[in-house]
């Protein structure tokens, strides 16, 4: 693994995941992508406001706050911060196992992939 790649707060072996996943998960980090504060910013959404509870619509919102994702957000344990993401959580269902982290971000693709 490459130094860079190591560093607390970029995300441990992220580079392993699905390009979905890593994806939002970039989008998320950056406050750059489909959510709706960057689309504001950029003149693409008339306003910056999450349309799962009408917060502002940043990475942080996304990750750590909206109601709307609450469920998803119950399989990761106890977060509070980006470090609390920074290496799997891995969980076990029907015999398999898979890091919930990366789902995490994957649904996050899936559902801010389909309001555009």
């Amino acid at each position: 693994m490459r130094g860079h790649q190591a560093r607390e707060g970029f995300g441990i072996e992220r580079y392993k995941w699905g390009n979905q996943a890593l994806a939002a998960y970039t989008w998320c980090r950056s406050n750059k992508g489909p959510q709706r504060s960057w689309l504001h910013k950029v003149r693409k959404s008339p306003n910056p406001d999450c349309p799962e509870c009408g917060g502002e619509e940043i990475g942080e919102h996304i990750v750590f706050k909206c109601p709307g994702h609450q469920e998803e957000r119950r399989k990761l344990g106890e977060i509070r911060e980006w470090k609390d993401l920074d290496k799997p959580i891995w969980k076990r269902e029907e015999g398999n196992r898979y890091d919930a982290v990366e789902d995490f971000f994957y649904y996050c693709h899936q559902r801010m992939s389909r309001r555009h």
